[in-house]
């Protein structure tokens, strides 16, 4: 039986999203959950697929940065590109979807506590938004650039540093790279920079944050009808019910 939902933390600039589901999650293991599930929203989206100037463009995963801050405060940047190549295609019809979330810990804690109906309160997009911007693959072609150049790092491998008491800007880093058709991953790290240090790395993530944020997300390509994003299997799939 074919089931959906709208799911109101996925956003885009005038649509809304809808996810299949099958199961439920209780109050108590809603308390137990709620870290992960947040995770999972950003995180664990598979699949992202819409309408753009009439033409029906699924999108998956290239890289994923996943950044907390040493006060609870998450960051996301992640790209998705389309899924299926085209042929004889010079980036002007392609498209590329950026995928941008900030997530409070510590706020989403509070919320959850004084929340009445704390299921509802996890539905919302009040524990996590997560903004989703298409843009023809010209206009993210820098970004993408510098996705090559992490890839072909990667290739050679990453060393690092051990280090005490660092006074680092996130308290960890999570990054994932996918090879060029989406299906396999190339690179996936996962690390503390108050106790390690590649300089290299952290360069690459700082230029890539400040590229990320300096785009006019307001000249962004509306989907035609909403979007439709499906999660692998995680603690997200009990929220549904």
């Amino acid at each position: 039986m074919d089931r959906r939902q709208q799911i109101l933390w996925e956003q885009t600039e005038n649509g809304i999203a809808e996810v299949q589901h099958d199961s439920k999650l209780s109050s108590r293991e809603a308390l137990c959950a709620r870290i992960g599930i947040a995770r999972c929203k950003m995180l664990d989206v598979t699949v992202v697929s819409t309408k753009l100037d009439e033409d029906d463009v699924v999108f998956s995963p290239c890289i994923c940065l996943f950044l907390m801050g040493n006060k609870g405060v998450c960051q996301l940047y992640s790209i998705f590109t389309e899924s299926y190549a085209r042929e004889e295609d010079d980036g002007k019809k392609t498209f590329i979807l950026l995928r941008k979330a900030s997530w409070d810990n510590k706020l989403d804690y509070l919320k959850f506590v004084q929340a009445d109906d704390k299921l509802k309160y996890l539905r919302s997009g009040e524990q996590v938004l997560v903004k989703n911007y298409f843009f023809r693959q010209q206009h993210g072609k820098k970004l993408l650039n510098l996705v090559g150049e992490l890839e072909k790092s990667s290739l050679c491998g990453l060393k690092f540093e051990k280090c005490t008491d660092r006074q680092a800007k996130w308290g960890s880093v999570e990054l994932k790279l996918l090879g060029e058709d989406n299906s396999f991953v190339i690179r996936e790290i996962s690390y503390s920079p108050c106790s390690l240090l590649n300089e290299k790395l952290e360069s690459w993530i700082n230029g890539f944050v400040n590229m990320f944020e300096k785009i006019d997300f307001r000249r962004s390509i509306k989907p035609c009808d909403g979007i439709s994003v499906s999660y692998a299997g995680s603690p997200l799939d009990f929220l549904m019910g």
